[in-house]
């Protein structure tokens, strides 16, 4: 069982709604400090001020950056072992939610976890970890697990996720590196990005009749939260797990089709 107590957390779209979720809980579980990044940083004071009424002064440090830079990120990742001398656990959870600008979906969520992914892994965990290892965790969705029908390009970025993480999440990787990779797939969760999202108007023409039906269904980003510790403290490299509605989450189980390099 991974410790997450003392250990230094960086994650990529730490403002949202889902992203101060993980950041608070993090901090319940005794991290020792969590980098905050994100592209707006409009609400970093005000939510940099509230976590250190809760859990105390500088657990915190926000860097602006955007998720699809590698040099933006890069530069923050570096800025984070210059003042704290560790990094053990890296969380991708900047997202976008936009049918109409599928590009920038694809290039925020897939591209942007790549490149977080790959200087994560290769460059600062191995060197960086303060214990025997370290941990990189993907948000990803059930659009990851079971296509939605109304957003393609939303479903291919988190299955791309999915992939990424039971591609590289194999002993023979986690053997040169010593980083688990794991990744949980939620339900709809209650964030503004879930109640306002941009999609042809013919998908919006689909989806509408199922509004009210995914808002009853809609987790809250507490819920999310937990899963995330339990998948890093209990997941095992390359696990996804899936997360629902006042459920705990649990280990999605894959077909087994033979091994496959």
């Amino acid at each position: 069982m991974f410790d997450i107590e003392g250990k230094v957390a960086f994650i990529t779209g730490g403002l949202g709604g889902i992203g101060r979720a993980y950041v608070k809980e993090l901090l319940k579980c005794k991290a020792k400090a969590v980098v905050i990044t994100d592209i707006d940083d409009s609400l970093a004071e005000k939510f940099q001020e509230e976590v250190a009424s809760e859990f105390g002064p500088n657990k915190t440090m926000f860097i602006k950056a955007d998720a699809r830079s590698t040099k933006e990120l890069d530069d923050a990742m570096q800025k984070t072992v210059d003042v704290y001398k560790n990094l053990d656990i890296v969380i991708g959870n900047a997202g976008v939610l936009d049918e109409i600008d599928f590009v920038n979906t694809i290039d925020v969520n897939l591209i942007g976890a790549l490149k977080l992914l790959y200087l994560a892994v290769d460059k600062y965990l191995p060197k960086y970890k303060s214990g025997e290892d370290a941990v990189l965790f993907n948000s990803a969705s059930v659009s990851g697990i079971n296509p939605v029908n109304v957003l393609p390009a939303y479903s291919a970025s988190k299955h791309g996720l999915v992939a990424i993480t039971r591609s590289l999440g194999r002993p023979e990787h986690y053997a040169t590196h010593k980083v688990r990779i794991v990744t949980v797939c939620g339900t709809v969760t209650d964030t503004p990005m879930s109640h306002h999202f941009r999609a042809p108007k013919n998908y919006m023409d689909l989806y509408n009749p199922f509004h009210q039906q995914v808002l009853a269904s809609m987790q809250t980003c507490e819920s999310a939260a937990k899963a995330m510790i339990l998948s890093i403290t209990q997941g095992e490299n390359g696990s996804v797990w899936f997360s629902e509605k006042d459920k705990p989450a649990t280990v999605v189980k894959f077909p087994v089709l033979g091994e496959i390099l």
